[in-house]
């Protein structure tokens, strides 16, 4: 691939990473749904969050967000917790128990990962190595936009 134009790499990428993301969430869709993971995963990112974000993280709505917390709180994956600015506030925080299911989740996704790239031969999994640096800087650019 000498010079590809951006509109063509965006459209092969995206078609890829969505396919891959399919498959390994079929692969733990038993342990913890994507949405779960997603509120998770931003929690240990990130740490405490308000209602109302997280329902924006998973792109749902605030009272299906409440229903997946309160879900979450009787689990022990997370806790609620106040602003400590403003009392009248709720916030998120992730738990111990949390933090396992989200380790769980990764273990998972990396073993059916792992035996999938046992199956490539070397050169394929350099190349996929080679990229992660990109895939990093291409990440990195949509964190420093959410944040702002």
């Amino acid at each position: 691939m000498n010079s590809v134009a951006t509109g063509e790499l965006a459209a092969e990428l995206a078609g890829r990473l969505g396919d891959l993301t399919h498959v390994l969430r079929r692969v733990v869709d038993h342990s913890a749904s994507p949405t779960v993971t997603a509120v998770l995963a931003t929690l240990e990112r990130d740490g405490a969050k308000r209602v109302s974000e997280l329902a924006q993280v998973a792109r749902v709505a605030q009272p299906t967000m409440t229903a997946l917390l309160r879900r979450l709180v009787e689990d022990g994956t997370v806790v609620r917790g106040a602003d400590p600015h403003d009392q009248r506030v709720v916030t998120i925080e992730l738990t111990e128990a949390g933090r396992e299911t989200l380790r769980s989740v990764r273990r998972l996704r990396t073993a059916a990962l792992a035996s999938r790239l046992d199956q490539l031969d070397g050169a394929d999994r350099e190349a996929l190595a080679r990229a992660i640096p990109a895939l990093d800087k291409l990440l990195e650019t949509w964190r420093k936009v959410e944040q702002q």
